[in-house]
């Protein structure tokens, strides 16, 4: 005899689909250091703008504007030869910037940085947009998207009562997995000069494509989101 089923409630769907394509479009998160990644966290920086209420002002920029925002917003890290800008991941950055936020208590592993962002569906040309997952950030790093915004205010080169970075720009200390990859990458350029090879071929990553992507406007400061 066949089972019997049962319907399921429309706002379970909506979790079970949620999940599902969080999922599934992680492997979009998990992409190695250069200017993709560089974008990506623009991105998502643009996703908790929007999920503390700020409209999105990403839609037309790319490129070198991204990198613009990076350095306004980051400091000289991210700025050409900077360890953010030659070896920042959505892992790192996120989890250096929650680190900071959380006054030192909560490291995220990259998986966990991973679940705090999804994909919306039924946007222009199918392919989805990302968007923060308020509930998980609030989850494992208690925190809202306003309180993490919430670093950039002040000063640059200000910090908060424990001693953590606040101001902007910001000015993250490199994560461990950055000054690991910056060490690895010296020593890989080293090896490759004293063996006589050119030290580029050795060092330029294997990139993924990104579709569809989309930048936050230069000219709008974090701190000004207020």
């Amino acid at each position: 005899m066949r089972a019997p089923t049962f319907p399921l409630s429309a706002s379970l769907c909506s979790r079970v689909l949620y999940s599902t394509l969080r999922l599934h479009y992680l492997e979009e998160l998990d992409i190695p250091p250069g200017s993709a990644a560089r974008y990506l966290i623009t991105r998502l920086i643009d996703c908790v703008k929007v999920a503390a209420g700020f409209p999105s002002a990403a839609p037309s920029y790319r490129g070198t504007l991204s990198d613009q925002f990076l350095v306004a917003n980051f400091g000289a890290g991210f700025a050409n030869s900077g360890l953010w800008y030659r070896h920042a991941t959505v892992a790192t950055l996120f989890r250096a910037l929650i680190f900071a936020a959380t006054d030192g208590r909560i490291r995220l592993s990259d998986g966990d940085v991973y679940s705090l962002f999804g994909k919306q569906v039924g946007v222009a040309g199918g392919s989805g947009s990302f968007v923060l997952d308020a509930a998980a950030l609030e989850r494992l790093c208690n925190l809202s998207a306003a309180s993490l915004l919430a670093v950039f205010k002040g000063k640059s080169g200000s910090s908060s009562s424990s001693g953590h970075v606040r101001g902007t720009p910001l000015l993250l200390p490199p994560d461990e997995d950055v000054l690991s990859a910056a060490a690895a990458a010296a020593a890989a350029q080293a090896q490759a000069g004293h063996a006589g090879v050119n030290p580029v071929e050795t060092l330029i990553p294997k990139m993924h494509r990104l579709t569809r992507v989309c930048f936050l406007r230069t000219g709008h400061s974090l701190a000004d989101a207020d």
